[in-house]
């Protein structure tokens, strides 16, 4: 007879016998593991096979799942950094746009700036000649009245005579 060992941890694995007694005499004993019915174990076999079938489907379907969506992920990273890219090409397109016009903005500065310059500085020499021109008429007409002051001799050289004013 089969007597259970006393470690609880095999009791629970080890199978759960049945003593069955046919007579009452004492050779006549059976002793029954517990198996499932017939039925039972078809279906359960039946079952096991689905899960068989349906697990390489879903591992297929899994596997599938992921690299698709790897793909997708991979083309939307592509897309993203082609995006970044044409931003970042039509910002520095634009930023190169924008120096050109400051530079060329600036040249045109300098050179108004220049002309500017220039005509202040021929206003400055033609006043400044103009005024030199005015003192010399003014010189010459302060020696040309002090002349008439004076009488010429006919000698030469000329001497400037004058007369005695009392």
């Amino acid at each position: 007879m089969d007597t259970p060992s006393s470690d609880p941890q095999k009791l629970s694995t080890q199978p759960q016998t049945t003593v069955k007694l046919e007579s009452p005499e004492p050779n006549n004993v059976k002793i029954e593991s517990p198996s499932p019915q017939p039925e039972q174990q078809q279906q359960q076999q039946q079952e096991d096979q689905k899960m068989d079938v349906d697990k390489p489907a879903v591992n297929e379907e899994a596997v599938r799942g992921r690299r698709m969506m790897g793909a997708l992920l991979g083309t939307l990273g592509r897309i993203q950094r082609e995006t970044q890219e044409e931003r970042q090409n039509s910002r520095m397109q634009r930023r190169m746009q924008l120096e050109q016009r400051l530079a060329k903005r600036l040249q045109e500065e300098r050179q108004q700036l220049e002309e500017q310059e220039r005509t202040e500085l021929e206003r400055k020499k033609r006043e400044a000649a103009e005024e030199l021109e005015l003192d010399r008429r003014e010189l010459l007409r302060l020696v040309d009245e002090r002349k008439e002051q004076f009488r010429l001799t006919h000698t030469k050289p000329q001497l400037f005579y004058c007369e005695y004013r009392s």
